[in-house]
């Protein structure tokens, strides 16, 4: 593969229109950048906080926007800021010194004669409120849905499970597929790891241009995700998930997984069992455990992992299928580990496509050809 000079990225950089002395001119365009960035997200947030605070005024739950909330979750995205200050450095100091190979063009274009000030300020500190904005809403909702619609679905998913598996149910072939304790321990760390490639997603969402098309469609179709899939069809088609079908039905047909799960962590520990149980606790309104909420349908880690595909082939083929790779896996692990039925993981990898599909033809018309490769 050819390798390309500094020389060749400023050439790429000013074929966008943009000189490469361009303070001024970025200066006099940057209210109309950030309203391009910003106001599509600021709607959508305010669309899912209204339609949310509609639906809890019936219940009385707040949606709490407060530092002791906040700090948390800033705390925990912490080291993915601190990375992309070493991200920055890397590419400033070294990069643009020496042969830039072709997958690398996008990102290192997008901080080329960025202002310090502005990617941090403009880019990565609003990225990170509108995330946790919408995640407020997200976590005031979910524990709630069983208070709007009572869970109802779960016995229609289990006849759709058997019907496509001709009869099994999904937890049986895998955990054929994959019997042992130290197998069922490698699917609860990828299931654990989806977190950590959310925020990896999310964090380079953050560094790009605020007209960058792919940065504004991945953000876009993350509320899109998290207000359609998991809220107003979480609510419609309310339902738990296998591993509480016996605590709220009384029918013990996951009873076999379970057993097989609880023997499982006391070979290997598995969070999947000890979050299980919390979140139970939570659902009854134990008082030192938070109330985060259960809800199976649509899954969201599967609905999030295929936004995650799509952002991720807009970098490059094999950053795709690896990412194709790690949807598979967490499609294995919900079914594995008794966190959802497979018509969740359809219904969300479903949803994740469309999602994206209309996202990007939504930015293509919002942006009208004045996107970013340089910042």
């Amino acid at each position: 593969m050819a390798s390309i000079g500094a020389g060749k990225v400023g050439n790429i950089i000013e074929q966008t229109g943009q000189p490469m002395d361009h303070s001024l001119q970025r200066l006099r365009g940057l209210p109309r950048r950030v309203i391009l960035a910003y106001l599509p997200l600021v709607v959508l947030w305010a669309i899912y906080y209204a339609g949310a605070r509609l639906v809890l005024d019936s219940t009385d739950a707040p949606i709490n926007y407060d530092l002791v909330n906040f700090l948390p979750s800033f705390l925990k995205s912490l080291p993915f800021f601190l990375i992309g200050v070493a991200f920055v450095v890397y590419f400033r100091l070294f990069v643009f010194r020496s042969a830039i190979m072709t997958p690398r063009q996008r990102i290192a274009a997008w901080f080329k004669d960025t202002p310090w000030i502005e990617f941090f300020l403009l880019r990565f500190v609003p990225t990170l409120v509108y995330i946790f904005g919408l995640q407020r809403v997200y976590v005031a909702l979910k524990p709630e849905i069983p208070n709007i619609v009572p869970f109802s679905w779960d016995a229609d998913f289990l006849v759709w499970d058997r019907v496509l598996l001709f009869g099994y149910d999904a937890w049986e072939v895998s955990h054929w597929l994959l019997p042992s304790a130290y197998g069922s321990s490698v699917i609860d760390e990828l299931y654990t790891a989806w977190f950590y490639v959310l925020f990896a997603c999310i964090f380079v969402a953050a560094m790009a241009p605020l007209q960058d098309r792919i940065r504004l469609t991945y953000l876009v179709s993350f509320a899109l995700n998290w207000g359609i899939g998991g809220s107003l069809l979480a609510i419609i088609f309310s339902s738990a998930g296998p591993v509480y079908y016996e605590r709220l039905f009384g029918d013990p047909v996951f009873a076999p997984l379970l057993d097989r799960l609880n023997a499982q962590h006391l070979e290997f520990e598995l969070s999947s069992v000890i979050v299980i149980e919390k979140l139970w606790q939570g659902h009854l309104g134990k008082e030192d455990i938070p109330g985060l909420g259960i809800s199976a349908f649509p899954s969201m880690h599967l609905a999030l992992a295929t936004a995650n595909t799509c952002f991720a082939f807009k970098f490059g083929r094999w950053w795709g299928w690896a990412m194709v790779a790690f949807t598979a896996a967490t499609l294995f692990g919900s079914v594995h580990l008794g966190w959802h039925y497979v018509v969740d993981g359809i219904a969300g990898i479903a949803l994740g496509i469309v999602f994206w599909a209309l996202s990007w033809r939504f930015t293509g018309w919002w942006l009208k050809g004045r996107t970013e490769i340089a910042g």
